[in-house]
């Protein structure tokens, strides 16, 4: 894998990573899209490990590990399967724009098993939607706190949906674990603008999806919309 350890990395390609495995600690990571892929839904400028690709992995550890994306940041796109982002030990992964974890436009069991894990006191902050599988299938968030004084904590940025299988997506599971600790682990900040729920779980057409608030772990929703279990899904 490519190891990054100190300094800053600017990436302005979708294709400068290559295939290639990323590990970074102590270090800074800034992607600026303006050479991204096209998505039909999120439009141009996006950024995905494992874009048509499987098994491509990053690593954020610790404090001074930081990704930055100024526009939308996919995990798994189009045909793409087991892919991983990993944010521990007080990382940062922060998006400009919507975070998807498994996406696919041609059927919803192409892009498979890609995982974002965020653990032990990391932050994940975005200004988009997030979705879990949007037309993909058995992809996972898992949101787990240090067992401390560290929370583990999603934000997603205010007039920002959190949706959990959309568009046929089946089998997407997020986790929200506390780790024993009242409020370890935090997802917050979401809101619909447009009334149609702010967390979703099972969204057109998409069914089997699971959500699991466990051991101290919290969920809160802002705005209209509320929470909704299956909008047109089962």
């Amino acid at each position: 894998p490519l190891t990054i350890n100190g300094g800053t990395l600017s990436i302005g390609n979708q294709f400068a990573l290559g295939t290639n495995s990323v590990v970074v600690s102590n270090a800074a990571v800034v992607v600026n899209e303006a050479n991204g892929l096209v998505s039909a839904t999120l439009g141009a400028n996006n950024f995905a490990i494992g874009a048509f690709v499987s098994n491509q992995t990053v690593q954020l550890n610790g404090n001074a590990a930081v990704w930055t994306n100024t526009s939308n940041f996919e995990i798994g796109l189009r045909r793409a399967q087991s892919n991983q982002v990993t944010v521990a030990n007080g990382a940062t992964l922060a998006s400009g724009g919507s975070v998807r974890v498994g996406w696919d436009d041609g059927g919803p069991y192409r892009s498979l098993f890609n995982q974002l894990i965020v653990t032990n006191g990391s932050t994940v902050w975005l200004s988009g939607n997030a979705v879990i599988g949007d037309g993909a299938s058995t992809n996972t968030m898992i949101l787990v706190g240090g067992g401390g004084a560290t929370t583990s904590l999603w934000n997603n940025g205010g007039a920002n949906r959190f949706t959990i299988g959309n568009n046929g997506g089946s089998g997407n599971r997020v986790v929200v674990d506390g780790n024993g600790v009242n409020a370890g682990a935090v997802v917050t900040n979401l809101t619909s603008t447009s009334g149609t729920g702010a967390f979703t779980l099972g969204d057109s057409g998409s069914g089997g999806n699971t959500f699991t608030l466990t051991n101290g772990g919290r969920l809160f929703v802002d705005g209209s919309g509320g929470a909704v279990i299956g909008y047109g899904s089962s």
